[in-house]
């Protein structure tokens, strides 16, 4: 999808007094575009984004709805993002709204049309949260007959479908399938579900109550079984006047249960992302680059690899970059008990971290010492230790570590994933496979 170019027209206000280094450098911005009045707090640059992002959903949202808000000349949409939850409130109440409990952190008004929303910390989920409500007001304003329809299945599992989304400064590409995600609504949804092994009728009303299962079934009705069940869910779902068929009653409709439902296993259980968040902030871009780190400085931001994965490869970059550490992960248990290497010329160092506290440190030497970035590929070995000699081993594992085509030899590690890891502020990772 291009690009729309916005007609800005923003306004700088006074610095947020809040605690915290990034939100020091929130400021109150006004901001018009074609379509929207926006009033966020952020940085400038973020909070142009936002516009940014706020155009493009609109455009992709006159696609799949075939429907757009009729809005008088001259007039936008008033979409605010505020800097936290009580925020929002103060501002709910001077204009005399009343927020339903559950409507966190966004909530589209149908009484005076405003879609009301807080930021977080994480760039990253408050730019999932803007094409999240941006969601939620435009089908409002589309389906203004049927207003109601703002707490049902398959608005929030849009709006929650929409949102994972790839964002590289310019455009956005939504409904994206990352390799990780903020919010890993495959793996709640499964979850909710009962895990791989769910029953013959995941379709009960009870289920389908769960968001992250409205996820599922909104994604696999457009995506799922080779997209053939787009235009039932466009036609029952999205039709212009509006539908009331529950969740549970739509999966049914699209055919013999038993069918869908094997359709429907398949299609989630393969839909898992392949890396987990362990800590921090992160972002996939369409580019394949991925972006990573801890939001306090004083923190490691990981991410992990999911099983039956054992082989991960990626590229380790800005090595010189000063106070910015990038890691490889050879095993991950908890935020404090972990087994990470990074390049510190002329070493490839192996820190062992246990209850916050480092144990121990192994340098084995780097290939090339004079340069910016590291290829580097582990391979998790099979342990030999049986089920009692693991209980008192202090490191069960191996991995195998080969840096720029050089084997570096086995390191034995703690159980647990492999993964990368920054700390120090968000770190580019490039060239990232695994097995």
């Amino acid at each position: 999808m291009r690009s729309r170019s916005l007609g800005l027209k923003w306004l700088a206000v006074a610095l947020l007094a809040s605690a915290g280094t990034a939100q020091e450098a929130w400021t109150r911005i006004e901001l018009e575009t074609p379509h929207y009045e926006l009033v966020g707090w952020g940085t400038p640059a973020e909070v142009r984004g936002w516009g940014e992002v706020l155009e493009q959903t609109w455009a992709e949202l006159e696609r799949v709805l075939g429907a757009r808000p009729k809005l008088a000349a001259g007039k936008r949409l008033d979409f605010r993002m505020y800097p936290d939850e009580a925020a929002r409130r103060d501002g709910l109440l001077a204009d005399k709204q009343a927020v339903p409990t559950a409507a966190a952190p966004a909530w589209f008004s149908p009484y005076d049309e405003v879609l009301y929303a807080f930021r977080d910390k994480s760039v990253v989920y408050t730019r999932m949260m803007v094409v999240y409500g941006a969601v939620l007001q435009f089908h409002g304003l589309c389906k203004e007959k049927n207003l109601d329809l703002d707490a049902t299945w398959y608005v929030h599992g849009l709006a929650q479908t929409m949102c994972v989304h790839a964002w590289d400064g310019k455009r956005a590409e939504f409904a994206y399938t990352p390799r990780l995600c903020m919010i890993d609504y495959p793996g709640r949804a499964l979850a909710a579900l009962g895990g791989k092994g769910f029953g013959v009728d995941p379709w009960n009303e009870e289920r389908m109550r769960d968001p992250y299962v409205n996820w599922a079934a909104v994604r696999f009705a457009l995506f799922g079984a080779g997209g053939k069940y787009e235009s039932k869910f466009q036609k029952l779902a999205l039709g212009h006047t509006g539908s009331k068929l529950s969740g549970a009653d739509f999966l049914r409709s699209l055919g013999r249960e038993k069918d869908v439902t094997r359709e429907f296993h398949d299609w989630l259980v393969a839909a898992q992302y392949p890396l987990a968040i362990a800590q921090g902030e992160w972002d996939d871009r369409s580019d394949g680059r991925v972006f990573g780190g801890a939001l306090d400085a004083r923190e490691i931001g990981a991410a992990v690899l999911r099983e039956p994965r054992r082989q991960l490869s990626v590229r380790l970059n800005e090595l010189r970059r000063p106070g910015l550490t990038s890691y490889a992960v050879l095993a991950w248990q908890t935020p404090t008990t972990y087994v990470i290497a990074h390049a510190e010329a002329p070493f490839f160092v192996v820190e062992f971290v246990r209850d916050g506290k480092q144990v121990d440190q192994l340098k084995l030497p780097l290939p090339a010492t004079a340069v910016d970035s590291a290829f580097v590929t582990l391979e998790k070995l099979e342990s030999k230790a049986g089920a009692i000699k693991k209980q008192i081993a202090e490191r069960p594992g191996a991995v195998r570590i080969t840096i720029d085509e050089q084997d570096l030899g086995t390191v034995n590690v703690y159980e647990g994933p492999l993964g990368i890891a920054a700390q120090g502020g968000l770190a580019e990772f490039t060239e990232l496979a695994f097995h």
